[in-house]
């Protein structure tokens, strides 16, 4: 049986053996008592914290078909069922300890399945979190430069197509221009191909910020681009614009 139905409760397989009952099916033979006893439980398993108001059984007398003196007889004398006063209030309430008891480790199960749950919604908001900003600073970018000009250092294998200017190698044309790359096909591309080589350099910030032409950029690894001479990765809405810039360039055939 699924024990996530709100109407379930764990019946004892053997609860026609305890004396209690076997007390009630003497006073009420035919199965009567210990039909009220159950039917009470299940009536109470499916009320708002296991309890019903004393005030009422006599709805429950009426529902069990039987007299209201039998059925207050079976919830006074078999230990099954106790009353209680309600402390904001005269009202008395009927609830069963035995219920209470077995539905316990049910109840508990709910508590620790829902802090579970918590937790596991935690550590993945957590997680969502982490990733967002690692792609924050993996799209990171500095402000446009008025003056830029877009250069590579050469790698091994760049050796023949890049020519020597000023100690910076300037990015070059192909000969024969491959299909235009979306934007992230380009900065994957210049990340792969042009990892740890400077790829900038500029004289004049936004806001007025000057970058002395002799400060160059670089592009890492991890997609951060540096200004090489604080040797710090840039901020992030810094660099977004010098990748869009840059992106500009390379739809402009300036660039590789």
């Amino acid at each position: 049986m699924k024990t996530n139905n709100g109407n379930w409760w764990p019946h004892p397989s053997n609860l026609r053996n305890d004396r209690r009952i076997k007390r009630a099916m003497k006073d009420f033979p035919g199965g009567v008592g210990y039909g009220l006893i159950v039917l009470l439980i299940e009536r109470l398993r499916c009320e708002d914290k296991f309890e019903f108001p004393l005030r009422d059984l006599d709805l429950l007398a009426d529902e069990f078909g039987v007299s209201l003196p039998i059925l207050e007889t079976v919830v006074k004398s078999y230990s099954f069922f106790e009353t209680r006063k309600l402390e904001n209030g005269d009202e008395y309430i009927i609830y069963s300890p035995d219920l209470n008891r077995l539905m316990s480790p049910y109840l508990q199960k709910i508590e620790n399945n829902k802090i579970a749950g918590a937790i596991s919604a935690s550590k993945r908001k957590q997680k969502q979190r982490e990733q967002i900003k690692e792609l924050s600073r993996s799209n990171s970018s500095i402000h446009v430069f008025d003056t830029c000009l877009a250069s590579v250092e050469p790698n091994r294998k760049e050796k023949k197509r890049i020519e020597k200017k000023e100690n910076i190698k300037e990015l070059s044309l192909k000969e024969s221009r491959p299909v235009e790359e979306s934007y992230q096909q380009f900065r994957r591309r210049m990340i792969t191909e042009y990892s740890d080589q400077i790829i900038c350099r500029g004289q004049t910030g936004v806001d007025g910020n000057g970058y002395e032409a002799h400060v160059t950029f670089s592009v890492t690894s991890m997609g951060y681009l540096r200004n090489n001479f604080t040797t710090r990765d840039l901020i992030s809405e810094e660099a977004i614009k010098l990748w869009q810039w840059l992106y500009q360039r390379y739809l402009k055939n300036e660039i590789v």
